[in-house]
């Protein structure tokens, strides 16, 4: 049995993921667990390739998820096994779930009192077409730029329950998120972060580089904005610039992401520095 989780950058890896690494391995000492990398992530896109004829550039991609969606998805194609989310703590063996079957996915419940499937955690043996048929979708999203600013959508979960039906997964043949996400006889146990919901802050840029910010995909929500702080810093100055102006007075009321602005004000280039120092003017002022 493959287990594989996906972390571009070993080197900075959290020591509450690692410690779920090897819990996984503790539990599952019979099985080939993999921390896919960088490195790891283009040879599995160059076999995809060559298996498939489909060919996704992972250099292109500016969102750490979206990426670690499409190595995983073609990891499982390819070989066949699990794929797990790096927050998640494993409490059982599971192959009791997966032995003899040729999915296992876990379905949540939408607010409009339809269901999804969590792509936290699921299973698909080897050739699965499910996998391929998601992955040609992803495809024609990035040469279409279609969905560029929804990474639950174009690479997540969205993507992936758009085509379950087809292959007959659907509510009543996959497994109920609470119970096994939740409770004392959880098989998951999802662990709190700093990354967990990077991504919903970070797809506001695009998921392709070069692509321009788009103030209407990003949270209006201030509680997580600090986890931008890195990924920022690698961004163009006049997107940054725009974030600044659209979401700046929500998001100084975070202290991280205030500290960060005042950051700019001392070290910034001179738009940066302007932009910076307005908008703590703009707070500041009766």
């Amino acid at each position: 049995m493959n287990i594989f989780f996906y972390w571009d950058n070993p080197a900075n890896f959290p020591n509450a993921y690692s410690n779920n690494i090897k819990t996984a391995k503790a539990i599952h000492y019979d099985a080939n667990i993999e921390l896919i990398d960088a490195e790891k992530a283009k040879r599995i896109c160059k076999e995809f390739h060559t298996d498939t004829g489909i060919r996704i550039n992972l250099d292109i991609i500016n969102i750490p998820a979206a990426k670690s969606d499409i190595v995983r998805l073609m990891a499982l194609y390819l070989y066949g096994g699990w794929y797990l989310d790096c927050d998640l703590q494993i409490k059982r063996h599971l192959a009791y779930l997966s032995n003899n079957q040729d999915f296992v996915m876990f379905h949540r419940k939408d607010k409009f009192g339809g269901y999804w499937h969590t792509n936290m955690a699921f299973y698909l043996t080897e050739k699965h077409e499910l996998a391929l048929d998601v992955l040609k979708f992803i495809d024609r999203c990035f040469q279409t730029e279609t969905l560029m600013y929804d990474v639950w959508s174009c690479t997540g979960p969205g993507a992936i329950t758009a085509y379950t039906n087809l292959y007959g997964i659907t509510k009543d043949n996959t497994l109920d998120f609470n119970e096994y996400f939740s409770g004392t006889g959880c098989v998951f146990k999802s662990i709190d972060s700093n990354t967990g919901t990077s991504w919903k802050y970070q797809q506001a840029f695009g998921i392709l580089e070069g692509m321009s910010y788009n103030q209407f995909a990003m949270p209006k929500d201030a509680k997580h904005c600090n986890r931008l702080i890195g990924f920022l810093k690698h961004r163009k100055d006049k997107d940054i610039i725009l974030m600044l102006k659209s979401h700046g007075e929500l998001f100084i009321t975070n202290k991280q992401f205030s500290n960060y602005v005042e950051e700019l004000v001392s070290g910034g280039s001179e738009d940066l520095k302007n932009a910076a120092t307005s908008l703590i003017h703009n707070v500041k002022r009766p």
